[in-house]
């Protein structure tokens, strides 16, 4: 399914890739980790395919499960990760500054990882995090948003990468949620993506701490 401006509504993604448009950063909210993950898989496997460096940072038990599905889908995810066209990550420390969430570090981790990965010669960066838990009980989870709304400025003006940040709502409150919504002009929920009607852009220094 092609991302465009001329589509009103949200659609069942059901086994599709996600295709963005150059630029887009996106919000993902699940209630259930299986219907975020039917979207991603695709999405990965046609980028691995389409020599995209992909990332992905989650829990453990997920990685596994991610590389476990994409070797299912017939990807060969050893080769993959050993030419670091895939980095499955599955600890926090790397995206961490000295052991805290810190907003301003994280984005110009992105902002060098993408820089690096188009000057080694692929195509995109096809990036996708568990941010919530990412944060979760971590000092600097009050950075969240003011987090988001940077990485917004910076995805929305670099044509090659696709990113989408993701939030179970187990994990987040509602107040989270409402203001997630506001940062990121599509979002795709649980396995509906969409145009947001509730984005508005804010400028990042709204919501610095």
């Amino acid at each position: 399914m092609e991302v465009s401006k001329k589509m009103n509504g949200f659609e069942r993604l059901e086994k599709r890739p996600i295709k963005f448009t150059d630029g887009t950063h996106m919000v993902g909210i699940y209630t259930v980790q299986e219907n975020i993950l039917s979207a991603i898989i695709p999405f990965f496997s046609e980028g691995l395919k389409a020599n995209d460096r992909c990332f992905y940072a989650a829990s453990p038990e997920i990685i596994s499960k991610v590389a476990y599905r994409l070797k299912d889908n017939g990807i060969d995810v050893d080769q993959a990760i050993k030419k670091s066209q895939l980095i499955l990550l599955n600890e926090k420390n790397p995206l961490l500054r000295d052991g805290k969430f810190d907003a301003r570090f994280l984005v110009e981790l992105y902002r060098n990882d993408i820089d690096n990965a188009i000057k080694d010669g692929w195509n995109h960066v096809r990036a996708t995090a568990d941010m919530a838990w990412l944060i979760n009980g971590e000092e600097g989870r009050e950075q969240i948003l003011y987090y988001e709304a940077l990485s917004t400025k910076l995805f929305n003006k670099t044509e090659k990468v696709h990113a989408l940040c993701q939030y179970n709502t187990a994990l987040m409150n509602g107040n989270e949620i409402i203001e997630l919504l506001k940062i990121h002009p599509w979002a795709l929920i649980d396995n509906r993506l969409g145009e947001n009607p509730f984005w508005i852009d804010p400028e990042p220094e709204s919501y610095r701490v």
